[in-house]
């Protein structure tokens, strides 16, 4: 998905992301307020608990660690595109210090996984006796989902550096550390 392909809204989250991107352009074409809007991908990283509005990996980590069952909401085969903090705050820096302002950025890693990869990967890094079940799937649950970021390489020189097998050790190291 790029910056100007037509958005189909399945959740009020969606809603409200699209609501922010229209508010900073609106700032900026009615007070000259220099905005620059981030649409970030599946972020996650340490510092981040599972809980009822927590990320799936958060949730999916929790999970592992505590042996228990990993659980996939529908058959997994949906994509995501999950992006590590650190690549978060370096889109945050350029877009702090650009002057290609009143723009809306996909901050993301330009590549997607099904969630049943992430859950075996997830498996992989925490080595639990964790099994993987599915479960029914949820409702407005878009099917595939990544981040097209040609515009904010160009544009702002925002390269993604951390890999999902790496965001991953790096965020259930901290979980353990908790």
């Amino acid at each position: 998905m790029n910056e100007v392909d037509p958005k189909t809204l399945a959740s009020p989250y969606g809603l409200d992301k699209l609501a922010i991107d229209h508010y900073a352009q609106q700032y900026h074409d009615l007070y000259g307020v220099d905005t620059v809007a981030l649409r970030q991908f599946n972020a996650y990283g340490p510092g981040q608990t599972a809980g009822d509005y927590s990320g799936v990996i958060s949730i999916f980590c929790d999970q592992a660690i505590n042996d228990g069952p990993i659980t996939v909401h529908g058959d997994g085969g949906q994509t995501r595109d999950f992006v590590f903090i650190d690549d978060i705050v370096q889109a945050n820096l350029k877009a702090a210090t650009t002057e290609q302002v009143g723009e809306a950025y996909n901050v993301g890693t330009g590549t997607s996984v099904t969630i049943n990869e992430l859950a075996e990967t997830i498996v992989d890094v925490t080595d639990p006796d964790s099994e993987i079940i599915h479960t029914e799937g949820r409702s407005g649950d878009i099917r595939h989902s990544e981040a097209d970021i040609a515009a904010i390489q160009t544009d702002l020189g925002y390269e993604p550096t951390v890999s999902l097998h790496d965001g991953l050790e790096r965020t259930v190291a901290w979980l353990r550390e908790q």
